[in-house]
């Protein structure tokens, strides 16, 4: 049984390198290293989001991938539409983008609600009855569930709010970023259902 694996190097005695000589040192003690493991498996999510919502996406995004890039068992990775590259059918991406994912992060609130665009192409393969891809429902603007509106069928999804308060609710960094860790806790669970977090 090999008990370590050994790098060769140069080092220098003096300085001009006059005087070299070969070196042997321990880099790792394989007993320790115990079975190697598969990497974690990928996770795509397609992040749909309202234009008019852009500052409370871009105060959020940047929280959340710093949180899910810590999660242990999972890699999530997130696409939206600002990173289409010049020239690319906006349309045509997005559905190939959807059609790829296996997640939609659904960032909701009135504006999400009224855009035709969300409306017709992304939210039915995520909420209704022809939707074929998971959910996770986000509170980034404050919404009715009374019954009052017209939320799309999303009513009857559990939606993300952190301590009952949507994203725009929440005034300290330390509760957007709590709001952020959480979310991602969350998004882990659901993504990994046979995981205890």
């Amino acid at each position: 049984m090999v008990a370590a694996c050994v790098k060769t190097g140069w080092s220098a005695k003096a300085p001009g390198l006059r005087y070299l000589h070969r070196v042997s040192r321990p880099l790792v003690n394989v007993r320790k290293l115990g079975p190697m493991t598969a990497s974690p498996p990928t996770v795509k999510v397609f992040t749909s989001w309202s234009h008019e919502d852009r500052g409370l996406k871009d105060k959020l995004l940047p929280r959340l991938t710093s949180h899910l890039d810590l999660l242990s068992g999972v890699r999530i990775e997130l696409w939206d539409d600002t990173q289409l590259q010049i020239g690319e059918d906006f349309t045509d991406t997005i559905t190939d983008k959807i059609r790829r994912c296996d997640y939609g992060l659904l960032l909701l609130s009135q504006h999400y609600l009224n855009s035709d665009f969300i409306r017709d192409h992304e939210l039915p393969r995520f909420v209704g009855p022809e939707a074929d891809k998971g959910a996770l429902p986000v509170a980034l603007r404050p919404l009715p569930f009374d019954g009052s509106r017209d939320l799309r069928g999303i009513e009857r999804r559990v939606v993300f709010q952190h301590r009952g308060k949507a994203f725009l609710e929440l005034r300290t960094d330390n509760e957007r970023n709590a709001f952020a860790s959480e979310l991602a806790t969350q998004i882990r669970s659901r993504v990994l259902p046979d995981e205890q977090g």
